[in-house]
C-alpha cells in the first residue's frame, strides 16, 4: 500500500507538469502491473485514482493504451477465481477514469460500454457490481455526450435492478439515478415502466436498496414536475417537447400511490420475490386460474373454460382478438339457449353435453392460434371492477394470490358485463406457468353432483367414508361445519382474515356460500402438471397462511420516495402544493386497501406519519408549520362533518366512518407533532378565533372510532405542554362534556381520556393546576364509578373512565373480593357482561396503584405498602382461580383478563419482592404460564430481547436499525438486513404499536426517542412484563425451585414443534436472560450443580439452532467454555460455529480478562482461525463480533494478541468485498477494540507502536472509502479514539473537511458519528476545527445529497444552529448543544461580537419569507465580502437555490442562542 500512497501523491494535481511528463510512462508501467497482481476492493480502487490523477495531470499519450489493455482484460474468457481481482481491478480502473476525465476519453466509451454490458450476461455478483458502478461513472464523466448508449446501459441496469443479491441492485440504482441527468427518456417516455421496475427491486429488499431505490424513485417522480413545460421556453424547446406526454402532480402522485396501495388484500401485500434467477424465493400470485375440459351445470354454472396460450408478438395479438370477436355472438347464443334448456328437465343433461362439444371445437381453433400466456375463463360479476373481483374472489376461495404486475391486460368476450368469459393476458409465459404450479387439486364435497359428473368437471372426486350415514346426520355435519367448499376449509379461511372484525369474518363466510359454485366449476388445473402431493399440497397451505399479512418492504420504500420527491422539489414548491400534497397523503391511509386489517391500519398510519414527520416537520419554517396545521384542522372538519351521528344511519355509515378513522388519527398526531414543535409560539393558532383549533380538537372526542378519540385526546395534550395556560380550561371542558354527554358511551370515553392525557401533560408544566382542579376531577371519577351499574350500556365506558383515576385506597380496596368466599359467590352469580364490567374495572384500579407508586414514590411507606398489598392479592387469587370462568364464556373475557394480568404485574414490578414474596409461587406459576404460552395459542413472543441481550449484539440482531432515521417504519420490517438472508424479528408485533393498545399511555411518560405512544399489542405487552417481573423474581426464590423452572421450560420446549418451539424458545430464553441479570444485580449466583446442569441443558440445544436469534440469546448464557472448545474444533455447520463463538466472547465479556485468562490463548486461536473463513461470511460476523468483545474485556492480558489481531484485520479489510458489509462493520468494532487496548501508548515511537499505529490509520482511510454509512461510522469512531490517545498523529486538515461533508449525509448514524468526533475536537482544538471547517466554503463538493450544508461567513457554529432546526434525534441535539457551548468557551473571549452577532440572527427572526425582509447575518464591515461569500457558498454547493431556502430558526434553537448569550456575558 505504501507505494501506492508515494504514486498517488506524486500524481497530486499539485504536482508539477513536467515532473510528471518524465516518469508519466514509468509510472503507469508499475501502476498496471499491480492491476495484475490480484489486488483487492481499497487497492484497486486506490491503483484507479492514480491512473486517472496521472492522465488528468500528465499527457494522455498513453491513455487509450491503457484503456485498451483494460480492455482486454475484460474480453478475457477466464473465469478462475484467481483472476477475478485482476478483472475486477480493471473495471474499476476504467470507470474511475472516464469519470475524472470526462470527455477527453473520446470514442472509446462505445466499445468499453458494449464490452461491460457483455460480460454482465455470465459474471458473477462482485463482476455485476463492479460493472455497474463503472455504467454509473461513464454516465457522469461522459455526461449527454454518450446518448447513443444510455438505453444499452439502461437495459442492463433494468436487469440489475431485480438482480437476487442486494448489492447488485443498489450499484444498478446509482447508475440509474445519475442517468436521470443525462437522458430525459428515462422520466418521459420510460416513467411506468420505469416505477413498476422499482416496485419489483422492493420485493425481497433490505435496508440499503430499499433506501437506494426509494431515493431514485422519488428523482425520477420529481423530474415529471421540475421539467414542466412553461410559456417562457425557447422554440427549440418546445419542439422538443412537442408530442412528449406531460405528467400532471396528481398522476405523479398517483403514481407513488399505486405502489403504496397495491396488492389487493392489503397495502403490505406486495408482489413477492419476483427475481429472475432466483428460484428459492416464493412468490405471490395474486390471481389464478387452473386449466380444465369445458364444464356446465345450471344457469350459473357455465363458460368455466381455461386455455392455455403462448404470446408471440402483437401480430398474434390482433389474430387473437379478431378470432374472439368472431365468436363473441356465438357464445352469447349458446348461454341463451342453454338458459332456455335449463327449465325442460328431460332434455337438461343432453343438450348440456351437446353444448359442451360444441363450444369446446369452436374454442379448439383459438387456442392453436393464440399465446399460451393467455387464459380464458367465465365468472359471474357482481357490479365491481373487474380485476378486482377476480383477485378478491380467487384469493379468497382458492387462497391463491398474484401480482396485477404480472397481468398485461383483460378481454371480456361478449357484448353483456356480466356472466360473460375473461381473457386473461399474462406479462410472461413463466407467470402463467408459476400460477399454474401454485394450484391446488379442487376438491368437490357436494351431493348436487354424481362422481361421473364431477369427473366430466376434472374435479377430484373425495370418497365420503360415512356415505351410510342418516340424511340427518349428514345435515348435522353440513350445520356444525362450514359450508364445504372444494378448495379450503373454514379455518382457512380465518387464518386468511386474521385482523378483520368479527362482521366481517361473517360476510366472507356468506360469499363462500354464495360462490360454492364459482369455484365448482374451476376445474383442476393439473391436467398437464404433476399432482401434489399431500405434504406439498401442507406445505403450500402453510405459505399461503404464513405470506396471509403481506410484506411491508414495498409500502416503507414507497413512503422513503415520497419524502425524497418533495425533498428534491424543495420546500417552495411544498408550500405553493401543499393542500393537494396534504390532502394526497392523509386520504391515502383512508383508503380501504390500506386498512385491510388492524395491523395493516396501524403500519400504513405509521407510514403516513413518517412521511409528514419528514416533510412537515423539518423542511417547513414555523410560518408555514402553522399554515399547515390550518389545512388540517380544515380535513378534520370535513371528515366530522360527514359523519352522520343519527343511531339510525349508524350502519349506512359503518364502512366510510372506520375507514376514515385512520386518517383522523394521522392528523391529529402531526399537528399534535407540529405543536409541540411550535412551542409558545403555538398560542397565536390555539387562539384563532376564525379557526377554532381546540374546538375542532375536542369535536372528535365523540367519534364513534376510539384510535380517533384518543388520538384527539393525545393531540390536546400536546396543546397543553405547548401553551401551559390552555390547561385549567380544558380540564373544564373535559368536566363539564362528561356531565354533558353522560349518556353517549363514545362521549364519555372521549372526554374522560382527553381528561387523562391533559393530566399526563400537567407534570411537564412548571405551574401546575390549581388544587381544587384535582378535587373536581376525582369527585368526576368517582361518581363515573358508582354510576356504571345504572345503564348497562355505558358501564364499560364509565368503568374504564372512572378507572383512570379513582379515589386511592378506598376505591381500590373496595374493587377486589375481600374474601375466597365472597371470590366463589362471585364466580357462582355472575354473567358475561358482568365479568366483562368488573375486570375493565379491576384493571382500572391496578393501573391507578401503578400510576401512584410510579409518581409518588415519597408517599409510598411500610404502611401504604401494606395497604395496597391487600388488593393486589386478592387480584392474584382472582386470576388463579376464574379459570373456570374464562373456559365457560370463551374469547370475550380473554382480553380483559390478560388486562388485568398486565396491570398486575406493572403494579408489582413497581413493589420490592420481599414485600410479597409469600405469593411467590402463585405468581411464578402466572408468569411462566404466560412466556411459554401454555394457554396462548399464538405464537406470539415478547420484544424483550433487545433490552437483556447486550447493546454491542446490534450487529447480529439488526438492532442498528433504531439508529437510523427510518426507525419508526423499519420497524415494521420483520427481517432486518442480514447477510445470511435470515428473517430476525425483534417481536411478534414489531412496529405494530398504537394508542388504542393501552389507552393509559395517554397520561404516562413518553419514552425517550418516541414523539407519540405507541404500546404494543395486549398480547405482546403481558408477555414483556412476565419476563421483566420473572427477571425480579427469580434470583430470590430457592435452588429447588429454580431447578423446576429450568426443567419445566425444557419439557415446555420439547413438547412444540416448528414455529411454535422457535416462540417459545425466544420468550424462555428472554426470561432466563432477565433472571440471570437479576442474579448478577443481586450479587447471587448459580453455586448449585443441579441448577447449573438444568441451565446448561437448557442452553446447549440453542447454540445450534437454525434461528440467529436463538442463538444470540443463548450465547449470552452462564459459562460454556469447555464445551464450545471442543464443538469449534470439529463442527463445520455454520449455526453451531457462529453460536458457539459468541458463547465465548460472553463468557469473557461477562468474567473479565482476568476471571477467564485460562481460556483466552484458546479462544483468541479459535476465533482468528473462523474469522479467515471467506467461504462463511456469517462465520466472520459472529467470530469478529465474539474477537471484539474478548478484546474488550481483556485490558492488559489481552497486550499479547493485539499484532495478530490488528494484521487480521488488516489483511480482511484488503481482501473481504466491500459488498460484505456487516464483515466490514465488525472489522471496524475489532479496531476500534485494539485502540482501546492499546490506549496511551499509541504516544510512543517504539517500531512496535509505530507500526501499529500507522496500521490503524491505513485500516481508518480504507473504511472511511467505504461506500456504506455504517462502515464509515465505525471509521469516524476509531479516529475518534486515536485522537484521544494520539492526537498529534491524526491529521485535523483532513479530518474535519471530511466530517463536516459527512454533516449533511442522510444517515443518522453518520451524523451522530461525526458530531461525536467533533464534539471532542472542540474541546481540545475548538480554533483549528472551525479554522479548517471555514477551508470548505471555497471547496466544490460532488454530493448528491438532497439537503446539502452551506457553510457561510459565520463558519461552523452557524452549521451546528442550523441543524438544530432540522435534527430530531435528542442524543444528537445534545451533542450539538455541548459543541457549540464548548467553541463558545473557547473562542467567545477573543470574537465576542461574532458570536452575538451569531446569537442575534439566529434570535431575530424575520416576519416575511422574502430575503430583503430578513435580517442580515453580517455587521455593517462586512456587506463587502456579501459578493465573495455568494460564490463560496455557490461553488461549495451549487444546487441550493431559491427553492430551497434555509429553515428559520425554530423556538427551541432561539431558546439555545439565548442561554449562549448568557453564556457569553458570563465567560468575559
Amino acid at each position: 500500500m505504501a507505494p501506492l500512497f508515494r504514486q498517488s501523491t506524486c500524481g497530486s494535481p499539485e504536482g508539477k507538469h513536467n515532473d510528471i511528463k518524465g516518469c508519466q510512462k514509468q509510472l503507469v508501467q508499475q501502476l498496471m502491473s499491480h492491476i495484475q497482481e490480484s489486488p483487492g476492493p481499497p487497492t484497486r480502487k486506490l491503483i484507479a485514482r492514480c491512473l486517472a490523477t496521472l492522465f488528468s495531470v500528465g499527457d494522455t499519450f498513453l491513455l487509450f493504451d491503457t484503456v485498451n489493455k483494460c480492455n482486454d482484460i475484460l474480453k478475457n474468457k477466464d473465469d478462475s477465481p484467481s483472476f477475478l481481482p485482476t478483472r475486477l481491478a480493471a473495471i474499476c480502473c476504467v470507470g474511475t477514469m472516464y469519470e475524472k476525465l470526462g470527455r477527453m476519453m473520446g470514442r472509446s466509451y462505445e466499445e468499453t460500454v458494449h464490452i461491460l454490458i457483455r460480460s454482465l450476461r455470465n459474471g458473477e455478483s462482485q463482476t455485476r457490481i463492479e460493472i455497474m458502478l463503472t455504467l454509473e461513472k461513464v454516465c457522469a464523466g461522459m455526461g449527454s455526450a454518450i446518448s447513443n448508449v444510455h438505453k444499452d446501459i439502461y437495459k442492463a441496469a433494468r436487469h440489475c435492478l431485480i438482480d437476487r443479491v442486494m448489492a447488485v441492485r443498489c450499484a444498478a440504482t446509482r447508475c440509474l439515478l445519475e442517468m436521470l441527468n443525462h437522458a430525459p427518456f428515462l422520466y418521459m417516455t420510460e416513467l411506468e415502466s420505469l416505477a413498476t421496475l422499482c416496485f419489483r427491486g422492493f420485493d425481497g429488499s433490505n435496508y440499503e436498496v430499499r433506501c437506494a431505490v426509494a431515493k431514485f424513485l422519488g428523482a425520477l417522480i420529481a423530474m415529471t414536475q421540475q421539467h414542466q413545460p412553461s410559456g417562457k421556453t425557447s422554440q427549440q424547446q418546445q419542439q422538443q417537447q412537442k408530442g412528449l406526454k406531460t405528467v400532471s402532480l396528481d398522476e405523479a402522485l398517483g403514481i407513488l400511490m399505486g405502489g403504496f396501495l397495491r396488492g389487493g388484500v392489503g397495502f403490505l401485500k406486495g408482489t413477492g420475490e419476483i427475481i429472475k434467477g432466483s428460484s428459492g424465493v416464493n412468490r405471490e400470485v395474486r390471481v389464478g386460474v387452473t386449466h380444465n375440459d369445458m364444464g356446465e351445470e345450471h344457469d350459473k354454472l357455465f363458460q368455466r373454460l381455461v386455455n392455455y396460450m403462448e404470446q408471440a408478438n402483437e401480430k398474434q395479438i390482433n389474430v387473437l382478438k379478431s378470432e374472439v370477436a368472431k365468436i363473441k355472438s356465438e357464445i352469447k347464443t349458446e348461454i341463451a339457449e342453454i338458459k332456455n334448456i335449463v327449465d325442460e328437465e328431460s332434455k337438461k343433461q343432453k343438450d348440456l353435453q351437446e353444448k359442451q362439444q360444441n363450444i369446446q371445437v369452436r374454442l379448439t381453433r383459438v387456442e392453436v392460434l393464440a399465446k399460451k400466456n393467455n387464459i380464458i375463463f367465465g365468472l359471474k360479476q357482481e357490479g365491481e371492477n373487474l380485476l378486482d373481483y377476480i383477485i378478491n374472489q380467487l384469493n379468497l376461495l382458492l387462497g391463491i394470490s398474484l401480482n396485477s404486475l404480472h397481468i398485461n391486460n383483460l378481454y371480456t368476450i361478449g357484448n353483456k358485463q356480466e356472466n360473460s368469459p375473461v381473457l386473461v393476458q399474462f406479462t410472461t409465459y413463466l407467470t402463467k406457468l408459476n400460477v399454474l404450479k401454485q394450484c391446488k387439486k379442487l376438491k368437490v364435497n357436494d351431493e348436487k353432483f354424481t362422481a361421473a359428473e364431477l369427473e366430466n368437471l376434472g374435479c377430484e372426486v373425495e370418497v365420503d367414508n360415512n356415505k351410510g350415514d342418516t340424511e340427518e346426520s349428514t345435515e348435522s355435519r353440513n350445520t356444525n361445519n362450514a359450508p364445504a367448499t372444494p378448495i379450503i376449509k373454514q379455518n382457512d379461511i380465518e387464518t386468511k382474515t386474521r385482523g378483520n372484525t368479527t362482521e366481517e369474518h361473517e360476510i366472507r363466510n356468506t360469499k363462500v356460500v354464495k360462490k360454492r359454485k364459482f369455484v365448482t366449476t374451476l376445474a383442476d388445473a393439473t391436467q398437464h402438471t404433476t399432482k401434489p402431493t399431500t405434504r406439498n399440497a401442507a406445505n403450500k397451505r402453510k405459505t399461503n397462511a404464513e405470506n396471509s399479512l403481506g410484506s411491508p418492504r414495498s409500502a416503507i420504500a414507497i413512503v422513503l420516495a415520497y419524502v425524497t420527491f418533495v425533498q428534491i422539489l424543495g420546500s417552495v414548491w411544498l408550500e405553493k402544493n401543499m393542500k393537494t400534497f396534504l390532502n394526497h397523503i392523509l386520504y391515502l391511509v383512508a383508503n380501504p386497501k390500506a386498512a385491510s386489517s388492524h395491523v395493516d391500519a396501524v403500519y400504513s398510519r405509521k407510514c403516513i406519519n413518517f412521511i409528514l414527520r419528514s416533510v412537515f416537520g423539518k423542511m417547513l419554517g414555523e410560518k408555514a408549520q402553522t399554515s399547515a396545521c390550518k389545512d388540517i384542522a380544515q380535513t378534520i372538519v370535513k371528515e366530522m362533518n360527514s359523519i352522520d351521528f343519527n343511531p339510525e344511519n349508524a350502519k349506512e355509515f359503518n364502512q366510510e366512518t372506520l375507514y376514515s378513522q385512520h386518517l383522523l388519527v394521522c392528523a391529529l398526531q402531526e399537528i399534535g407533532s407540529l405543536v409541540l414543535s411550535l412551542g409558545t409560539t403555538a398560542h397565536d393558532l390555539i387562539t384563532d378565533q376564525s379557526l377554532n383549533f381546540i374546538d375542532v380538537t375536542i369535536s372528535v372526542l365523540i367519534h364513534p372510532c376510539q384510535a380517533a378519540r384518543l388520538a384527539a385526546a393525545w393531540c390536546l395534550r400536546c396543546i397543553c405542554i405547548a401553551v401551559p395556560s390552555q390547561i385549567s380550561p380544558l380540564i373544564d371542558r373535559c368536566v363539564s362534556g362528561i356531565e354533558q354527554y353522560r349518556t353517549s358511551p363514545e362521549a364519555i370515553s372521549g372526554y374522560s381520556s382527553a381528561l387523562a392525557a391533559v393530566l399526563g401533560g400537567v407534570k411537564l408544566s412548571p405551574l401546575g393546576v390549581p388544587h381544587m382542579k384535582g378535587k373536581i376531577i376525582f369527585n368526576t371519577a368517582e361518581e363515573l364509578l358508582r354510576s356504571a351499574s345504572q345503564n348497562s350500556r355505558l358501564s364499560l365506558n364509565r368503568t374504564h373512565a372512572g378507572g383512570l383515576l379513582p379515589r386511592m385506597l378506598l376505591l381500590w380496596r373496595n374493587s377486589f373480593p375481600r374474601s375466597a368466599k365472597e371470590l366463589e359467590s362471585e364466580k357462582a352469580r355472575g354473567d358475561i357482561f358482568t365479568w366483562q364490567v368488573t375486570l375493565e374495572g379491576r384493571a382500572g384500579a391496578l393501573s391507578a396503584m401503578h400510576s401512584f407508586l410510579q409518581n409518588c414514590p415519597e408517599l409510598i411507606n411500610e404502611d401504604t405498602t401494606r395497604r395496597l398489598l391487600t388488593p393486589i392479592e386478592s387480584a392474584l387469587a382472582m386470576l388463579m382461580n376464574i379459570s373456570g370462568v374464562l373456559k365457560t364464556y370463551g374469547q370475550q373475557l380473554k382480553a380483559p383478563a390478560a388486562m388485568v394480568r398486565l396491570r398486575l404485574c406493572e403494579t408489582l414490578l413497581l413493589l420490592h419482592p420481599q414485600s410479597y414474596e409469600n405469593s411467590f409461587t402463585h405468581l411464578l406459576r402466572m408468569l411462566v404460564a404466560e412466556f411459554t404460552l401454555t394457554e396462548n395459542p399464538a405464537n406470539t413472543t415478547t420484544s424483550q430481547l433487545r433490552t437483556v441481550c447486550h447493546a454491542d449484539d446490534s450487529v447480529i440482531l439488526g438492532t442498528w436499525l433504531q439508529e437510523t432515521d427510518h426507525r419508526t417504519i423499519e420497524d415494521q420490517m420483520e427481517p432486518n438486513r442480514r447477510a445470511d438472508g435470515e428473517h430476525l424479528q425483534p417481536n411478534s408485533a414489531a412496529g405494530s404499536g398504537a394508542l388504542e393498545h393501552d389507552p393509559c399511555c395517554l397520561y404516562h411518560q413518553v419514552q425517550s426517542g418516541e414523539l407519540i405512544p405507541g404500546p404494543l399489542p395486549l398480547g405482546v405487552a403481558v408477555i414483556d412484563i412476565s419476563v421483566l417481573l420473572f427477571g425480579q423474581i427469580f434470583p430470590r426464590v430457592t435452588n429447588k425451585h429454580r431447578v423446576q423452572m429450568l426443567d419445566h421450560f425444557a419439557e415446555c420446549i420439547k413438547l412444540v414443534r416448528s414455529t411454535r418451539q422457535e416462540a417459545v424458545q425466544m420468550n424462555v430464553f428472554t426470561a432466563l436472560l432477565s433472571g440471570l441479570k437479576g442474579l448478577t444485580e443481586t450479587k447471587v449466583t448459580l453455586n448449585q450443580e443441579d441448577v447449573k446442569k438444568s441451565a446448561v441443558n437448557l442452553i446447549i440445544g440453542a447454540l445450534t439452532s437454525s434461528n440467529p436469534v436463538l442463538r444470540c440469546a443463548a450465547g449470552e448464557a452462564p459459562e460454556l467454555a469447555q464445551t464450545s472448545f471442543d464443538r469449534l474444533k470439529s463442527a463445520r455447520d455454520v449455526a453451531s460455529r457462529t453460536g458457539h463463538s459468541l458463547a465465548l466472547g460472553c463468557l469473557h465479556k461477562y468474567v473479565g480478562g482476568m476471571g477467564s485468562s485460562q481460556h483466552l490463548n484458546t479462544s483468541v486461536s479459535i476465533l482468528l482461525a473462523l474469522a479467515q473463513d471467506q467461504t462463511s461470511p456469517i462465520v466472520q460476523v459472529w467470530s469478529l463480533h465474539a474477537l471484539a468483545l474478548i478484546i474488550d474485556s481483556g485490558g492488559p492480558m489481552f497486550r499479547g494478541y493485539v499484532e495478530p489481531s490488528l494484521s487480521l484485520a488488516l489483511k480482511l479489510l484488503l481482501n473481504v468485498p466491500q459488498s460484505y458489509i456487516d464483515v466490514h462493520q465488525c472489522i471496524g468494532k475489532v479496531l476500534s477494540a485494539l485502540i482501546t487496548t492499546i490506549g496511551p501508548e499509541l504516544q510512543g515511537n517504539t517500531p512496535s507502536i509505530c507500526t501499529a499505529r500507522s496500521s490503524l490509520l491505513c485500516a481508518c482511510a480504507i473504511m472511511q472509502d467505504h461506500q456504506d454509512p455504517l462502515v464509515q461510522a465505525e471509521a469516524t469512531g476509531c479516529l475518534q479514539q486515536l485522537h484521544l490517545f494520539a492526537p498529534r498523529h491524526v491529521n485535523l486538515s483532513s479530518l474535519v473537511p471530511t466530517l463536516c461533508r459527512t454533516l449533511s449525509s442522510n444517515h443518522l448514524l453518520l451524523r451522530k458519528a461525526a458530531i461525536s468526533c467533533l464534539r471532542q475536537l472542540a474541546q481540545r482544538e475548538a480554533r483549528e476545527v472551525c479554522e479548517h471547517a471555514m477551508t470548505l466554503a471555497s471547496e466544490s463538493r460532488d454530493n448528491n445529497t438532497v439537503e446539502g450544508l452551506v457553510i457561510t461567513e459565520t463558519g461552523l457554529p452557524g452549521v451546528f444552529f442550523s441543524m438544530l432546526d432540522t435534527e430530531t434525534d435528542a442524543g444528537l441535539i445534545k451533542d450539538i448543544h455541548e459543541t457549540i457551548i464548548s467553541m463558545l468557551q473557547v473562542l467567545a473571549a477573543d470574537n465576542l461580537s461574532q458570536w452575538l452577532g451569531l446569537c442575534k440572527d439566529v434570535l431575530t427572526v424575520a416576519t416575511d419569507t422574502n430575503n430583503e425582509d430578513r435580517v442580515s447575518l453580517n455587521t455593517n464591515d462586512g456587506e463587502e465580502n456579501d459578493g465573495e461569500v455568494d460564490d463560496d457558498q455557490a461553488e461549495f454547493h451549487a444546487e441550493e437555490d431559491a427553492s430551497h431556502p434555509a429553515v428559520q430558526p425554530r423556538w427551541p434553537t432561539r431558546v439555545f442562542a439565548a442561554e449562549c448569550v448568557r453564556k457569553n456575558y458570563s465567560s468575559v
